[in-house]
């Protein structure tokens, strides 16, 4: 073996391990979602748009809303609900129904007053 090949295989060593300390860093993390009440002060406070479709969630809270009507009643582009609204719920505010298409509505802790 010659000295750049040892050089290069001595990289691709330090490399692997540096990877597999990485990857045990990553599954050591807690992944999961924090408690709603939590969520809402948690990061920064909600976007103009975000702050818009969490009220009008909240708003139907019993009945709940699909991304298109979410769309409709706020004045968003439908494009752009489905993401809006799985950030919120990725910050414990609102919930989507298993059916298709999803209906979203806020959760009890989730506040639509977060600012």
């Amino acid at each position: 073996m010659t000295s750049r090949q040892d050089a290069i295989a001595s990289l691709a060593e330090d490399v692997g391990r540096a990877l597999v300390a990485f990857a045990e860093r990553l599954r050591e993390e807690d992944t999961s979602p924090p408690p709603a009440a939590a969520a809402a002060t948690l990061g920064r406070s909600l976007g103009r748009s975000q702050q818009k479709v969490l009220d009008a969630v909240a708003a139907t809270s019993a009945t709940g809303l699909t991304a298109a009507e979410v769309a409709t009643k706020t004045g968003i582009a439908s494009t752009n609900t489905p993401r809006i609204l799985k950030a919120l719920a990725d910050r414990g505010l609102v919930t989507a129904s298993s059916e298709t298409p999803a209906v979203w509505r806020a959760l009890p802790d989730g506040r639509s007053d977060v600012r």
